[in-house]
């Protein structure tokens, strides 16, 4: 079950497979119009388009520039040069690899809940809560329609949207200052939702202008 939702009467209003997934103080004295999470089938997100040939670029011309320096083509110490060809190789390994493992084990404990009030992401003991009525809610669908991605707040940036790809922990320190030139980033999102009709309906209830 990738969503659920409920009338207000529901005195279960969490599924039990989210149910674990959420601490209790979450939806306490809440209603809940419905709750879901990512749909672990989507592994792509649009800003991979752009990731990976960077990637493959930016990895094989680091590494062209270490191998030279080996063969005596630079005056490059050998020692710098092996470990450029070894930084770049595990980070390289990383973003081709590395970061789907780690988005999918972010995700599988990632719940997203909408309230009469509030929409909520919460991913383990981070809680993150975004006022409803307070900003426009943006959506993205799919061509075919099959799942939506839901932003929530202003946008900083003019770029690319690079959530949901495995660099969290890129963001503390670096995001402020890329967000402006390189991509845009949202105060929150709920990423591949798969139950589209649910969740349009339960931001119908709660009032709420989508865009």
């Amino acid at each position: 079950m990738s969503g659920g939702h409920l009338t207000p009467d529901n005195q279960d209003p969490v599924p039990r497979e989210l149910g674990s997934n959420l601490p209790t103080s979450v939806t306490l004295g809440q209603v809940v119009l419905w709750c879901g999470r990512p749909d672990a089938r989507v592994v792509f997100m649009p800003a991979d388009l752009v990731l990976i040939p960077f990637t493959v670029l930016w990895s094989g011309l680091a590494i062209l520039i270490g191998v030279v320096a080996l063969n005596g083509g630079s005056r490059m110490p050998t020692g710098i040069a092996i470990s450029i060809i070894v930084v770049v190789g595990l980070f390289g390994l990383y973003l081709f690899v590395g970061r789907f493992v780690v988005k999918a084990m972010l995700n599988a404990k990632t719940s997203f809940v909408v309230t009469a009030s509030d929409a909520i992401v919460a991913r383990g003991r981070t809680i993150t809560r975004f006022p409803l009525h307070q900003h426009a809610v943006e959506i993205t669908r799919t061509r075919r329609g099959g799942h939506a991605t839901v932003y929530f707040g202003d946008s900083s940036g003019g770029g690319m949207d690079v959530g949901n790809l495995g660099l969290d922990f890129l963001a503390p320190k670096y995001g402020q200052r890329m967000r402006s030139r390189i991509w845009k980033a949202h105060d929150m999102a709920f990423y591949n939702v798969a139950d589209v009709a649910g969740l349009m309906d339960s931001f119908r209830r709660a009032g709420v202008l989508t865009s």
